[in-house]
């Protein structure tokens, strides 16, 4: 999707880093299946950021985070909320 834009020069490694940041070392992830040799060091950062923010995000609505880097969290790993179905 990015690919089809037009970026100045200084921008023209965004579609690769935006892209890559659901693939995985071995190869499984999407959308090109790319392995670690395959993928650049700005990549594979744009990766851990994005996985970084996926589990300290506190504006998912979908779940809370797993780690609260908040300065009054403190790191902490936020305790396992119980279900209905747990008991």
């Amino acid at each position: 999707m990015l690919k089809g834009l037009r970026f100045p020069a200084y921008l023209r490694h965004v579609p690769e880093y935006a892209g890559g940041h659901h693939e995985h070392v071995d190869g499984s992830g999407y959308p090109n299946g790319l392995t670690r040799e395959q993928l650049s060091v700005p990549t594979r950062i744009m990766a851990i950021a994005d996985v970084f923010e996926a589990i300290t995000a506190h504006d998912r609505p979908y779940r809370d985070p797993v780690y609260d880097c908040s300065p009054t969290g403190a790191g902490r790993n936020r305790p396992k909320q119980k279900t209905n179905t747990e008991t």
